[in-house]
């Protein structure tokens, strides 16, 4: 698990036929996923309804970090759903997203949803190596932390 939320309480647990979807939020507008299983559409809807919940208490600028290192699957409409939210949120809500990804399938769900991203100007990135991107997102915990 990733060393920042270590001990940290969860902010949003969704569990269905064993998958488990987590978000913890280490600092404000840093959000961490940890998937593991198959990722399915209620899982999406509920770390939207999180979000928005999110957004009308003002967090602008929000960073994800997908640690989706042992996610096998997910259903099209999940990952449907999630792109288009952040394509439809209002300009300003999301700065970018990071994606830890060992499976190919995902990888390649993750690059097709960064081509639709990036036309709204969200940088995604995707890493393979646990070290890497764990180093992003110590690197943009400190930079918020020092605000």
């Amino acid at each position: 698990m990733v060393p920042e939320i270590n001990g940290q309480k969860p902010a949003l647990s969704s569990a269905h036929n064993g998958a488990v979807f987590t978000v913890y939020r280490p600092v404000a507008g840093i959000y961490v996923t940890v998937a593991a299983g198959q990722v399915v559409d209620a899982m999406a809807k509920d770390f939207i309804a999180y979000l928005e919940e999110q957004m009308k208490l003002g967090v602008t600028n929000m960073s994800f970090f997908h640690d989706w290192w042992d996610l096998t699957a997910y259903e099209q409409s999940a990952r449907h759903r999630l792109t288009e939210w952040r394509r439809a949120a209002p300009k300003g809500t999301t700065k970018d997203s990071h994606v830890l990804v060992r499976s190919k399938l995902i990888a390649m769900g993750v690059a097709a949803s960064s081509i639709a991203l990036r036309m709204v100007g969200v940088d995604m990135r995707a890493y393979n190596d646990r070290a890497d991107f764990e180093r992003s997102l110590r690197d943009a915990t400190r930079a918020r932390s020092a605000r």
